[in-house]
């Protein structure tokens, strides 16, 4: 059979009762892993009431996601002249709810286990909470938004990367890189267009220096507080190079944690360009001297 969750299996409660029930309501009653009691509510009989078969569909929000863990059900006989009567109970476990991967990750739970020699879903839990964790962590760390994804200037969300001071220079940087593409461009409301072919330089269109993560604008972006609105998409597309290396972050710092118990004595490795020596854990700074210079790499420098 397979495995029931918490807070999202479909499941049918059926009892045989032996007994006639007709007259009879029957009640479905449960005992949850806490020990707490209660009623679902009525029954269905099922076919006719003289075979004493009975049954209940789970419906949403009865098995919450927090209780885990084994429950117990019996239905409760109420005859038509007042006697009561359990059926002997049914034990069900239902597991902790399964996380799914996080939509900003760089990797799948797969492809962590493929990196650890992991078969079968015994740790597919807590790889995916330990994903969950190093991606956040990664941006935490870099103080960026690493995945490609818009920003929209008219998105009250997203001022901070989207309104900018026009200084006169000719060159607007970016809060988020590299730059993809530009759906809007204005200064002091004023629309600005790209650069066509023939006036790359020119002063009729902006040009993107993608990794530069710099506009340049040849009339240049005249002074003016939050003058400067910019609609873009920018971050690190699937299938870069980038991406690829963002990838083996994500899974050496998930392996890292996963295997800490371990000692990782020293191994020379070589993945993708780099050539590196694992030592143990307290000797860098993120468990791993390879994710410590991947991670250097996409960090947001900071200038006083």
């Amino acid at each position: 059979m397979a495995k029931l969750y918490a807070g999202q299996s479909y499941l049918r409660i059926q009892f045989s009762t032996g007994q006639d029930l007709t007259g009879c309501t029957v009640a479905c009653k449960y005992r949850k892993p806490d020990g707490t009691e209660g009623t679902f509510g009525a029954m269905t009989i099922s076919g006719l009431a003289t075979a004493g078969v009975v049954y209940y569909d789970i419906a949403a929000g009865d098995i919450p996601a927090a209780d885990y863990g084994e429950w117990l059900f019996w239905a409760s006989i109420t005859f038509a002249d007042g006697r009561i009567a359990p059926t002997e109970e049914v034990r069900k476990y239902f597991f902790d709810e399964p996380f799914t991967t996080p939509t900003w990750a760089f990797c799948s739970v797969s492809e962590i286990k493929d990196y650890l020699g992991l078969t079968g879903t015994t740790y597919d839990t807590v790889l995916t909470r330990l994903l969950t964790a190093a991606s956040g962590f990664i941006e935490t760390e870099t103080k960026r938004r690493l995945m490609a994804q818009d920003w929209d200037a008219t998105d009250s969300n997203h001022i901070p990367e989207c309104w900018y001071d026009g200084d006169g220079s000719q060159t607007l940087i970016t809060r988020q890189w590299p730059i993809n593409s530009i759906s809007l461009l204005t200064i002091n409301g004023e629309t600005v267009t790209a650069a066509t072919a023939t006036d790359y330089y020119g002063s009729t269109g902006y040009v993107i220096r993608k990794y530069r993560r710099m506009i340049y604008y040849a009339s240049g972006f005249s002074d003016g507080i939050q003058n400067v609105r910019l609609s873009y998409n920018a971050g690190y597309v699937a299938g870069s190079r980038e991406w690829e290396e963002l990838k083996l972050l994500t899974i050496i710092l998930v392996g890292v944690i996963f295997n800490a118990r371990k000692h990782l004595g020293f191994k020379s490795e070589t993945m993708m360009n780099y050539r590196y020596t694992r030592q143990d854990l307290k000797d860098t700074r993120y468990g791993d001297p390879l994710a410590e210079s991947i991670l250097n790499k996409y960090k947001r420098r900071v200038v006083a």
